[in-house]
């Protein structure tokens, strides 16, 4: 969407993600204008499904389609929430600042282990730096979230080497 073409219609330049509201599974029409370097206005205009059921029943996920949006769409969660953490972290201690700190730090275990879960299923190595970032951070803010995100790791591993598919 959005992005200049070559002659085999892969995009060339950046992704946009939009962040729709909840349509179970009705369609939905996105349409995008924009500018080129040249001037020349361009219109893109796509009818996409989200999560939810087609007319037969059956379950449908489009939200990853690939791995450039499920990458961008980590590291737009994790850019939100470690923004929030630093930000609450380092705010003054007034009692909403400090629930809203405690909360992160309830959460932060998890989305540790939900970060890590992306990295491996993107095989992006570069995405270890912000996973870093995540666990060093979580060490100095005396943070458990290595033992979590090992457990989860394992149970991983061996579920996935188990089982040949979702269950029905």
């Amino acid at each position: 969407f959005a992005s200049s073409q070559n002659a085999d219609g892969h995009s060339r330049s950046g992704l946009i993600v939009f962040k729709t509201s909840p349509s179970n599974g009705k369609p939905i029409k996105i349409k995008v204008s924009w500018d080129d370097l040249s001037g020349i206005n361009h219109t893109v205009e796509k009818e996409i499904r989200t999560r939810g059921a087609d007319e037969e029943g059956k379950e449908i996920e489009t939200l990853f389609s690939n791995d450039s949006i499920r990458k961008a769409v980590a590291l737009i969660r994790y850019t939100n929430f470690y923004k929030s953490y630093l930000n609450s972290r380092k705010a003054e201690d007034t009692t909403e600042s400090m629930e809203k700190y405690e909360v992160l730090r309830k959460n932060y275990p998890a989305f540790a282990r939900y970060f890590r879960s992306e990295v491996k299923l993107i095989g992006d190595t570069s995405m270890e730096t912000e996973l870093n970032h995540i666990l060093e951070d979580a060490k100095k803010d005396g943070i458990d979230v290595e033992e979590s995100v090992e457990k989860k790791d394992t149970t991983d591993e061996s579920s996935s080497s188990s089982s040949s598919g979702p269950s029905s």
